[in-house]
């Protein structure tokens, strides 16, 4: 509920109301139109409260609504915007980048009998193989999500979809067990941050 208390006869107020938005511009006359004495009212201008505000006894004016002001100026603001083509093609490409990540992760154990063949994987290794995608995928979804915040969800969507290409074509190309894995934790360093990324845009625009 917002409560905006009344200011005493010392200072001049304008209160202005917007629907359930009630807020209050404190002046004091020797600031507003050419002089006079603190604490003499020169501009007295207020609205009546609508159907969902009220005044009490101590000259308080109260508002009943039972939803918070900012959660009404999203949801009108939301409302009003409404969706159409834009969201559309927004959707459609957070989805096949999404698409994208996922398949590289699930493609691994695939690619790991002739990379055990190629890159003399030893029984062992093979594990670290899937783990250091999973440990990229971890630390690039939180320092992605942190500079999502920063420098905005589009800007770093597309520096996760870039850091992801061009390091998992250079792993193609690796020729020993070290340098692949140095690629392939580059990559799913660009990879983690594809997800979270994706589906905050998604969801704001």
């Amino acid at each position: 509920a917002c409560l905006v208390r009344a200011r005493s006869d010392s200072e001049g107020s304008s209160k202005h109301s917007f629907g359930t938005m009630t807020y209050t511009e404190d002046r004091l006359s020797g600031t507003e139109g050419g002089g006079g004495e603190p604490g003499n009212t020169s501009h007295m201008a207020t609205s009546p409260p609508d159907h969902t505000t009220d005044v009490n006894e101590s000259g308080e004016l109260l508002d009943y609504n039972d939803s918070s002001v900012l959660e009404q100026f999203h949801e009108d603001a939301l409302r009003q915007a409404g969706t159409g083509l834009a969201q559309a093609r927004v959707t459609l490409a957070v989805f096949l980048a999404i698409a994208g990540a996922s398949l590289e992760l699930s493609a691994i154990p695939f690619i790991l009998p002739s990379a055990e063949i190629e890159l003399c994987i030893l029984p062992h290794e093979k594990n670290w193989l899937i783990m250091i995608s999973l440990v990229g995928g971890s630390l690039g979804a939180v320092g992605w999500g942190a500079l999502s915040e920063r420098l905005g969800r589009r800007r770093c969507l597309v520096s996760c979809l870039a850091v992801n290409a061009v390091f998992a074509a250079i792993a193609a190309f690796m020729p020993t067990y070290g340098t692949f894995m140095m690629a392939r934790f580059c990559s799913s360093l660009g990879s983690g941050g594809i997800v979270p990324t994706s589906y905050t845009y998604c969801g704001e625009i």
